[in-house]
């Protein structure tokens, strides 16, 4: 099961809000879908460390944004036509 935290949580649903126009309904099931198929955890050191000596915290690097980037499409549900568009 994935691990993520609730402040990813947090910006997910912020993005899908202002840059794909989901409405309230949409963001309450992209919770659920998070909630449902995730583990969540409150990061702080200790646990991000963890996470790291344990392997569960995976990371593709991106070379564009120098950093690491998580896939969140198939966390989210289908949510329909218009969405975004």
């Amino acid at each position: 099961m994935a691990i993520v935290s609730t402040q990813v949580i947090n910006e997910v649903c912020s993005v899908l809000m202002r840059k794909a126009s989901f409405n309230e309904r949409q963001i309450e099931l992209a919770i659920d879908s998070f909630y449902c198929r995730c583990t969540l955890v409150e990061l702080d050191r200790d646990t991000i460390i963890d996470l790291l000596h344990e392997s569960a915290l995976t990371l593709n690097p991106s070379p564009k944004l120098r950093r690491g980037t998580l896939k969140l499409a198939p966390l989210l549900p289908n949510l329909g036509e218009g969405a975004g568009g």
